[in-house]
C-alpha cells in the first residue's frame, strides 16, 4: 500500500484537477505555465495529479473542478473505499480548514467503477471525526465547501476538498456556452505574452476577450463584434476589469474598414455563418485567412465547429501547429508562414 503523506512540504500540496476530454497533451503545460517547479504525478484521459504551489488554491480555473488532496492510498476492487476510510481514520496528523463564513460542508464518496458503498460503521466514524476536524456540521445543501471521498478504477484512492471556482471567472459562466476552462485552454494556445496586441474578431458576449484579459496579463486585448446588440455586454465585461487593457469596437472584421492594421495574435470562436450573416463558410474561410495573412497575424487560435476543416483555406499561409478534438468543437493553434 502506497500512501502520500509529504506532499505540503515548502508550500506544495498535491492536486487532482478534471478538465475537458481532448485537453489532456496540453494540460502539463497549461500547469507548468502557471507553475513552473510544478511536478505531474499522473495525467488521465479527463483528469490530472500534480503537486504545485499554493497559486493553485486561488488562481483563475483553467479546470472544470480542482481539490486540494488531503490524504491517499492505493488500493483496487470493491473494498478500496473501506480501506480509504480507514487509513483516513488512522491519520493524527490531519487537518482541515474553512473559512469562518463556512457553516457547514458537502460530504461524497465517489467511485469510478461502481457506486460507492462504505461500511457503515466506517462512514459514521468518518464523519464523526470529520466534524471534530472541521468544527462543521455536515450538510448535503452546503454549496461553498466540499469535501470527496474518490475511488479510482487504477486503484488511485483520494481524500479531497474542493476549492471553488473565483468568482471573478464563474461570474459571466452561460448555461448555453463553452464553459470558462475550455475558453481558458483556448487562450493557452495563443501563447500569452506582455505588451501584445489581442483581437477577437467575433466577440459576441466578450467571453474569450474577458478570459484573455483576466487570466493573462498585460496585453492589450481588442474585442470586436459587428452586431450592436452585444455591445452592452461587451462594455460592461471591459468595465468590470481592473486593468484598462480590454477594449471594444463595432465593426465587420471583413469589411476593408475595419480600423486596426497591427494585431499580434487572433483568439476566437468561428461565428455560427446561418446567425451570422455570411453567404456561406467557403467565402468566409477565403476571406478570414486572406485577411489573417495580409495583417501577417503571428499566431491564431481558433474554437471551430467539430468536423469543420480549413486546409485548403491555410495552404501556404499558415501551418497548424496544434489541433485538440473536443467532444463538440476543435481547438486548433496556426502560426504564420511567412
Amino acid at each position: 500500500m502506497f500512501t502520500f503523506v509529504c506532499y505540503n512540504i515548502h508550500m506544495k500540496n498535491l492536486y487532482y484537477a478534471t478538465f475537458e476530454r481532448g485537453v489532456a497533451p496540453v494540460i502539463k503545460n497549461i500547469i507548468k505555465k502557471i507553475d513552473k517547479t510544478a511536478i505531474i504525478k499522473k495525467i488521465y484521459d479527463d483528469a490530472v495529479i500534480f503537486v504545485a504551489g499554493e497559486i493553485f488554491k486561488s488562481c483563475y480555473d483553467p479546470f472544470k473542478t480542482i481539490y486540494q488532496v488531503l490524504d491517499s492510498v492505493k488500493k483496487t476492487g470493491m473494498g478500496a473505499i473501506n480501506v480509504q476510510l480507514k487509513h483516513f481514520l488512522e491519520r493524527k496528523d490531519l487537518k482541515i480548514y474553512f473559512p469562518k463564513e463556512v457553516f457547514s460542508f458537502k460530504l461524497e464518496y465517489k467511485s469510478e467503477s461502481q457506486v460507492a458503498k462504505p461500511d457503515d460503521a466506517l462512514r459514521r466514524a468518518v464523519e464523526t471525526r470529520l466534524k471534530q476536524l472541521t468544527k462543521r456540521s455536515i450538510s448535503f445543501n452546503s454549496q461553498n465547501a466540499e469535501l470527496v471521498f474518490l475511488t479510482k478504477n487504477d486503484g488511485e484512492c483520494l481524500f479531497m476538498k474542493k476549492i471553488f471556482k473565483n468568482a471573478e471567472m464563474a461570474i459571466f459562466d452561460e448555461k448555453n456556452s463553452y464553459s470558462s476552462d475550455v475558453i481558458y485552454t483556448l487562450c493557452h494556445l495563443s501563447e500569452p505574452a506582455t505588451n501584445e496586441t489581442i483581437l477577437d474578431p467575433f466577440a459576441e458576449k466578450g467571453r474569450v476577450s474577458y478570459i484573455r484579459s483576466l487570466c493573462f496579463k498585460k496585453a492589450k486585448v481588442i474585442a470586436n463584434e459587428k452586431n450592436s446588440e452585444f455591445l452592452p455586454e461587451l462594455k460592461k465585461k471591459a468595465k468590470r476589469l481592473k486593468e484598462k487593457q480590454f477594449s471594444v469596437l463595432n465593426y465587420d472584421f471583413l469589411d476593408e474598414k475595419f480600423p486596426i492594421h497591427f494585431i499580434d495574435k487572433v483568439i476566437s470562436i468561428i461565428p455560427s455563418f446561418d446567425a451570422d450573416g455570411y453567404f456561406s463558410s467557403n467565402n468566409f474561410y477565403k476571406e478570414f485567412f486572406n485577411k489573417l495573412y495580409g495583417l501577417k497575424v503571428k499566431v491564431i487560435a481558433l474554437m471551430l465547429p467539430k468536423y469543420e476543416t480549413i486546409d485548403s483555406f491555410i495552404s501556404e499561409k499558415f501551418e497548424i501547429e496544434t489541433t485538440l478534438s473536443l467532444s463538440k468543437c476543435n481547438l486548433i493553434k496556426l502560426k504564420y508562414r511567412g
